[in-house]
């Protein structure tokens, strides 16, 4: 009991004085209009982070704005962007997805199933 105590009366003390090491910066950001749960996030580049979310929607934030860059997903758990290829994996729930924007206009035009051996069945 005296150690649950004292680790609840050590911890906002150490939140309080923790300090962000040199070279980083903590900035909080906004969820887009809409996203209620995040629960994916990745860097593409070094001016460009993207977020998947349980509304099955991936999200790129750049410059302080953020743009719609896939949609209809389900579940996503999990996105990783692969630079040699441009393009975004996507963990789902029944599948891996490859998604990639081959016009360029900032939206997903592909969406590959990369892989569908989950064993996913109707009843999850």
């Amino acid at each position: 009991m005296k150690l649950i105590f004292f680790t609840l009366l050590l911890l906002p003390l150490v939140c309080l004085f923790a300090q962000v090491p040199d070279g980083y910066k903590l900035e909080t950001i906004a969820l887009p209009k809409g996203a209620v749960s995040l629960l994916g996030v990745c860097q593409k580049d070094a001016d460009t982070m993207a977020i998947c979310t349980w509304e099955g929607e991936v999200w790129e934030y750049k410059n302080g704005t953020w743009s719609l860059f896939a949609e209809n997903l389900m579940e996503p758990n999990g996105i990783y962007y692969d630079q040699k290829d441009k393009s975004y994996y996507i963990a789902q729930k029944p599948e891996l997805t490859r998604l990639q924007d081959t016009n360029g206009d900032g939206k997903a035009d592909i969406y590959e199933t990369y892989c569908a051996e989950f064993g996913i069945t109707r009843g999850y």
